[in-house]
């Protein structure tokens, strides 16, 4: 199993550096989007979709998501700018700081009712359009906020297993801990560090902030990353599914490895909208 796994993470990261790093955003949109079907697949079967409802739903996320990624680049500048994807990243951001906190306070989610579609378009949409944004914006600014995720989730499942003694979502995931958390924060604060003095565009962006502001808001990103890996194990749950899917030999399904993106990406390209790094 562990064998599998490691060589199911080479290839899936060795495709995905390949991927962000040699192919245009326009490009990029194709691999995009066949992860947002297959995420909007996995979310369906969820919540008990099964045939011609599930692909309804499955059709109905990927058209959105094109529209309004569509209607981004019929306005784009030369300049990237998220002036008209902005409301999408606000309403997520709000998703993400008050919904979800309340749904895992209560370990309640209304997954198989009607607002679960919208929850579901709420968790995959707004990932995939920051991500593509991101990209058009910097691929390394994009690299660093994805590596903030790496960063904290490996940092939090070693320090977890050394030294996890109070646990900090008993009721929804019994394998985090609240050590594992403070290390992973701990961890992207130094990697925050680490980037200031290696990619010029994040050693930019942290002068123009400043550096509290800009730690601060890398740690939020990491914390928020943790609120999305909670609320799929939530998610997961309350269906009854160890795993989103089986897609991934020894990793689940394609839910179960954009989890904490999911929540990190639409936030990180808020924060940069307003920041509007030169």
């Amino acid at each position: 199993m562990l064998k599998q796994r490691v060589f199911t993470a080479v290839i899936l990261l060795a495709s995905a550096f390949g991927m962000l790093l040699w192919l245009p955003t326009p490009w990029l949109s194709i691999p995009v989007g066949l992860v947002v079907l297959l995420a909007a697949r996995e979310w369906g079967q969820m919540m008990g979709c099964q045939g011609a409802r599930l692909w309804r739903f499955v059709l109905l996320i990927v058209a959105l998501s094109t529209l309004v990624w569509a209607d981004h680049v019929r306005w784009l500048d030369a300049t990237p700018n998220a002036y008209r994807l902005q409301g999408v990243f606000v309403v997520s951001a709000l998703f993400w700081l008050t919904l979800t906190p309340i749904h895992l306070l209560l370990l309640r989610f209304p997954l198989r009712h009607v607002i679960g579609f919208f929850y579901g378009a709420l968790l995959i949409i707004p990932g995939a359009l920051a991500l593509l944004w991101m990209h058009a914006l910097s691929v390394p600014m994009l690299l660093s906020v994805l590596g903030i995720a790496w960063v904290s989730d490996t940092a939090a499942y070693f320090a977890g297993r050394t030294w996890g003694r109070h646990k900090l979502a008993p009721n929804i995931s019994p394998g985090k801990s609240w050590e594992g958390v403070i290390a992973g924060a701990l961890a992207v604060c130094a990697y925050a560090a680490f980037l200031v003095q290696e990619v010029t565009v994040i050693s930019q962006l942290c002068t123009q902030v400043g550096w509290m502001p800009y730690l601060l808001g890398a740690l939020l990103l990491a914390l928020i990353g943790v609120v999305g890996d909670l609320l799929e194990s939530l998610v997961k749950r309350i269906a009854g599914v160890k795993d989103s899917g089986a897609l991934l030999p020894g990793h689940g399904g394609v839910l179960d490895r954009i989890d904490s993106l999911t929540a990190i990406l639409p936030i990180a390209a808020l924060l940069l909208s307003w920041v509007k790094p030169t």
